[in-house]
């Protein structure tokens, strides 16, 4: 789950999405080559070569034996791009085996020959050079011709160019997807981050409206959204240094009343009285410093001795008493009677 929550997000989702899109039109792409292109290339191919054994195999067999092996060299430096790429011809017998591995040019030569001699024909193999070399063996009359070739020398390679187009085509479509998955998400990732920091207090927090028109307008909005909140925390400022200040006016008056009273009498009155024009006056710092941020929530300790005290003194002034006993040094159990 966890797994798929780290995937889950707008520049995987984004690059998925491209990639599954390019790899399906290259594989499109590539069948639509391999059976209108490279196909018939092939099959062009393997039809060429078919009519070239069979002009070269009847040609064969009208040379006289001194005549043979110059035509073996002639034949060599006319079909050949590399050394050992060329054309072998003879009428000897060639230990042969049956040919291992998938080659896809041979069964489209096999077609093309069994069409020129009108009788099924089948490709072997022997090694030359740790090389397999093929050899299509033609009975001609009275005679059988061995005509042999390495494979890449002639016909197409279609599984060469398909393999050479996936490989070529996921490479690009690697960085593309990339490229573009982090050009749109980047913005996101940017509003994103300018989001976080407003909401720690950051007030003053823009980005920069620039890019395509439609996310230059979201970042304008954003901060537009951003001005209006500070200039919203600033009046609301304002607003509680205002009512602090009204209500500490009353406040100092009361305070200042109290320690001008003479009356011993009612000394335990003036003292509830002065504890809570105190306890008043802490509330009112304690909400100033909270709307100011100034407020850092840091762990303190208190003495729950006194808080209960000051409680039970309270409730007394309200002829409620309360007995309470401590437990450890700071579990109590109240009872108001």
């Amino acid at each position: 789950m966890s797994l798929f929550r780290r995937l889950n997000t707008i520049t995987t989702n984004t690059e998925l999405t491209l990639a599954f899109g390019l790899i399906s039109c290259t594989l499109l792409s590539i069948l639509l080559v391999f059976y209108f292109v490279l196909s018939p290339m092939a099959d062009r191919a393997a039809d060429d070569m078919g009519g070239l054994m069979h002009i070269i195999s009847k040609y064969w067999t009208t040379l006289p034996e001194e005549k043979k092996a110059a035509y073996q060299i002639h034949l060599r430096e006319q079909h050949h791009l590399r050394e050992q790429h060329h054309l072998l011809i003879t009428d000897q017998p060639v230990p042969l085996q049956t040919i291992k591995g998938h080659y896809p040019f041979i069964p489209r030569l096999e077609k093309s020959l069994q069409h020129h001699f009108h009788q099924a024909l089948n490709i072997k193999q022997s090694i030359a050079d740790g090389e397999p070399c093929f050899w299509a063996v033609l009975p001609l009359a009275d005679s059988v011709v061995y005509i042999g070739f390495l494979h890449e020398r002639f016909g197409p390679h279609p599984s060469k160019a398909i393999l050479g187009i996936l490989a070529g085509g996921l490479l690009l479509i690697s960085i593309t997807t990339l490229f573009l998955a982090r050009r749109i998400t980047r913005p996101i990732k940017t509003l994103s981050n300018a989001v976080n920091l407003i909401g720690s207090g950051k007030l003053s927090t823009r980005i920069p409206e620039n890019g395509p028109q439609e996310l230059a307008m979201l970042a304008h909005s954003f901060n537009c959204m951003a001005q209006e909140i500070s200039q919203l925390m600033s009046n609301r400022s304002i607003l509680f240094g205002g009512i602090s200040h009204d209500l500490r006016t009353p406040i100092t008056r009361m305070q200042i009343a109290i320690e001008l009273l003479e009356n011993e009498s009612n000394t335990d009155l003036i003292t509830g009285m002065r504890n809570d024009l105190n306890e008043m006056e802490k509330l009112i710092q304690n909400a100033l410093e909270f709307v100011k941020g100034m407020d850092k929530h840091h762990a303190f300790n208190i003495k729950i001795n006194k808080v209960l005290n000051e409680l039970a003194e309270n409730y007394a002034r309200q002829n409620q008493i309360i007995h309470w006993q401590s437990n450890c040094g700071q579990c109590f159990t109240p009872r108001i009677m």
